[in-house]
Formats: structure tokens, sequence, C-alpha cells
């Protein structure tokens, strides 16, 4: 028995789509539904209507204080050019720390205190150098799951010696996807890293930070795949 594909007709999926777009607008603006805005725009930037996205998500960020939608807000100001950095600090701290958090935004507020990040990112959206405030921000992304806070954590307190705090958050980075970090604990549980020369050798958590390393690398080259291919 073979099954065949129905082709849909250009009709009928533009019915869906503005019967999509009618419903969220309704629920977003007229009923303050936080969810709808943000699907809103994110239903705009699939249909490439930009300018409708930005609207959609700055009526989230600066009236519903939806830290999804302020992050959204966030990243169009860095890719475009930081004009105004007390507006971008403003709109991550609403993403950071708002009633509706997306707490990977404390990773992007922490970047705006540290004093240890690129020339690049110093230039483009420093605010003032205050690295304990930095890493309250990094330990605040990472406890709401978000690796690159982790990460950053983990650096800071290797510099500062604080190698046992360190190493529980390089764990964390790696549990949460990043896989420089589950790498890097290969080499420490192996022995072979020169940075955490006293943690001993423990070959079962070495081959299982080498295992995942190789698989979240593969699960990473599969998505980017995808990621073409749309």
């Amino acid at each position: 028995m073979t099954s065949t594909t129905q082709q849909v007709s250009p009709e009928v999926l533009e019915h869906y789509y503005l019967k999509l777009e009618k419903n969220d607008k309704f629920h977003c603006y007229q009923k303050n539904n936080k969810d709808a805005c943000h699907e809103l725009g994110d239903f705009y930037v699939r249909m490439r209507k930009f300018e409708e996205a930005t609207s959609a998500y700055s009526f989230n960020c600066y009236v519903n204080e939806f830290g999804p939608s302020c992050r959204r807000i966030a990243m169009k100001m860095m890719d475009e050019g930081v004009q105004n950095k007390k507006e971008l600090f403003n709109v991550l701290k609403t993403a950071c720390e708002g009633p509706n958090p997306s707490l990977v935004s404390c990773t992007d507020l922490g970047r705006m205190y540290d004093i240890q990040v690129s020339k690049e990112v110093r230039e483009k959206i420093n605010i003032s150098d205050n690295l304990p405030r930095a890493m309250r921000y990094y330990e605040r992304a990472c406890d709401g799951g978000c690796a690159a806070g982790c990460t950053l954590m983990a650096k800071h307190l290797l510099n500062k010696k604080e190698m046992d705090r360190s190493l529980e958050f390089s764990q964390k980075a790696c549990e949460y996807g990043n896989t420089r970090s589950c790498f890097f604990l290969h080499g420490v549980f192996s022995g072979k890293s020169n940075l955490m020369k006293n943690v001993p050798v423990d070959s079962e958590k070495a081959e299982y930070y080498y295992r995942k390393s190789v698989a979240d690398s593969r699960v990473l080259i599969e998505e980017e795949k995808n990621n073409i291919k749309a």
C-alpha cells in the first residue's frame, strides 16, 4: 500500500495564515495575552514581515514586560548596531529580571558589565566594569538552564582559582548542551588538563563526557543541516 502526500493549495494556506494572524492579533492587542503577542511576532518573522514583528515584540516588551519578546528586541538592537546602550540595558533588564523572565538574557546583561569580554563586545555593549555584578547575572542565567551563563561563570571562577565551583559550573554547562565544556571535562577527568591538575582521574566520568561531547556535536551538526535546508 502506497501513501500519497496531499498538496495544499495556496488559497487554503493563505486562508489559514490570515486566520492565524487574526486570532493572534485579537488575543494580543484586545485580550493582552502575552503568549499570543510573542507568537504573533514569531509568525511575522516566518512571513518575513519584520516591521510587523518588531511592533508585536515591542508592544509585548514595553507594555507587557514579557522577557522573550524583550530579548528579541535586544537582539535586533545588537544586530543593527547599538545606538543607545541605556535603552539596551533597560530592555535586557526587563528580559532578565521582569515578571516573565527570559533567563538567557541575563547572560547578555552580564556581558554589559564584564571587563573580560572581547574588545568588540566591550565597544558594542559595555556599560560599566563590574565583574561581580556580571557574575551574578551569569549565575542567574545558568540557574535558568542557559549553558552560556554556566560557561562564563566557570571561566571567571577558574581565573579566581575557585576550582571546585568552576568544575561545578562546567558540568552544568555540559549538561545544558555546551560541547566544549563536555570535552574540557573529558580532559579534566582524564588527567590531561593543565588548568585543573588536582582533580582526581576518573575514567568513567572521562568516558561519559567524551561520549556526550561527541553526541552533542552530532546533534548540532544535524540541526545546522536542517537549518540550511530550511
